[in-house]
């Protein structure tokens, strides 16, 4: 592999890891971007799956008595399937329109971050778990990040900054746990997936590390914010390039 596939790669992951690691979500919206610039939709995808479910594996379990149990569960069950779904999905899906789509999602996303009121509940999301939970699925198996429809979901439902982290966390590890056995069954996930992905097996400890770090020592807000910058120009360059 090329030095430069490696260190694009490295900077993706490691990214991606360290705000999933702080914010509990958004690894895929971060990393696939930058991936995105050496690999293709296909071998992105397959990649950061190795290192979604181990940082499912490594802090589900920390986090487990923080969780809504009853929350998570019904989210996540409904996430499961959209996430099955969603990678069959992108099997047969044009890799360069779901570029442009990937594109658009982020922006999307950024611009309901930045307009959305944080203490505004909505009553009605309350019964729309099965919505949100397979909608956030199935981007996530698409597009590799389906959070933002879970936070929705679960910022209407609880109060906890930290219950509201560690629930994210396990609803997603539902879906990161059936992601490779059906990218595996589509053929996505290769022989050659597992060799290409550990090349930045160092970038993704390092990602931990100073992620977990930060969130325990620093403000969440200004990363969030510094996110939100890095998204939005990554969002345009991929709709328009």
């Amino acid at each position: 592999m090329e030095l430069s596939t490696i260190i694009v790669l490295s900077l993706g992951v490691f990214l991606g890891g360290f705000i999933q690691t702080a914010l509990g979500f958004a690894a895929g919206l971060v990393a696939f971007p930058i991936i995105l610039l050496k690999l293709d939709f296909h071998q992105a995808s397959a990649v950061m799956s190795i290192y979604f479910l181990a940082f499912s594996l490594i802090f589900t379990p920390q986090v487990w008595k923080d969780v809504n149990k009853k929350l998570a569960l019904k989210l996540g069950l409904w996430g499961g399937i959209g996430t099955v779904i969603g990678v069959i999905t992108l099997k047969y899906a044009n890799l360069e329109l779901l570029r442009h789509f990937l594109g658009a999602f982020i922006i999307f996303y950024v611009l309901y971050e930045k307009l959305k009121k944080s203490d505004h509940k909505l009553p009605y999301i309350n019964k729309l778990a099965p919505l949100f939970g397979f909608t956030g699925g199935f981007s996530s198996g698409l597009f590799s990040h389906g959070g933002a429809f879970f936070v929705v979901y679960l910022n209407n439902q609880l109060s906890s900054i930290r219950k509201l982290r560690a629930t994210i966390i396990a609803v997603i590890a539902i879906g990161n746990i059936l992601r490779i056995p059906t990218l595996i069954q589509t053929g996505i996930f290769t022989t050659e997936t597992l060799p290409i992905g550990l090349y930045a097996l160092p970038a993704f400890t390092l990602s931990l590390i100073l992620g977990h770090f930060f969130h325990k020592k620093s403000s969440t807000t200004i990363l969030k914010n510094l996110t939100l910058i890095f998204l939005a120009f990554a969002g345009l360059y991929l709709l328009l390039n």
